[in-house]
């Protein structure tokens, strides 16, 4: 996700997430520099990458204050998929 967030993945993954603020634009929340995370349609669907890895990056980076590179997201946070 940090290499998603800052443009260093393959083109193919390009326009996979979206932020919040990119879905509401005209609300300005608490939550809106989060990824959206969209609903999904069944349980099974719910334990997919598309949906977990935006939860996992937004739970995490509450206690992770801008990271430098994934190195530092993986030492700070208690993320799992590192």
């Amino acid at each position: 996700m940090y290499q998603y967030k800052h443009n260093q993945l393959p083109i193919s993954f390009i326009n996979t997430y979206s932020y919040n603020y990119e879905i509401h634009p005209q609300r300005q929340t608490r939550r809106s520099h989060e990824i959206h995370i969209p609903k999904p349609q069944n349980k099974f669907t719910n334990t997919l990458p598309k949906y977990q890895f935006p939860k996992i990056w937004n739970i995490n980076m509450l206690n992770v204050q801008n990271p430098k590179n994934t190195e530092n997201v993986c030492q700070t946070s208690q993320i799992l998929y590192c």
